[in-house]
């Protein structure tokens, strides 16, 4: 492949990845945490974490004991929580947290 169209492809490739987003929002009882854009978030299920994406199915989960990651277009951002619930519907997460 030529230099020019390995160039190109690249940058197609990082075009696509930057649209991957979601709306992420996590909330206590007294406040909003965060209200953003994330490309992906990672969250302790009861069971074990598991991650959410872009264009993810529709989910409610319960939340347990451990640390929400998540990543914006900057960083990737970090918050301990005690447990809550988490829906991901129409490309947006909602995670209700104990305070």
């Amino acid at each position: 492949m030529r230099r020019e169209n390995m160039h190109g492809l690249k940058s197609q490739v990082s075009s696509l990845k930057s649209k991957l987003i979601m709306t992420l929002e996590i909330l206590t009882p007294e406040k909003k945490l965060y209200s953003g854009e994330s490309s992906s978030v990672t969250l302790p299920g009861v069971d074990g974490s598991f991650q959410l994406l872009d264009r993810h199915a529709p989910l409610i989960s319960a939340l347990g004991t451990g640390v929400i990651k998540f990543k914006t277009a900057t960083e990737t951002r970090t918050l301990a929580i005690s447990g809550g619930f988490a829906e991901c519907l129409k490309n947006k997460v909602i995670v209700l947290v104990e305070g």
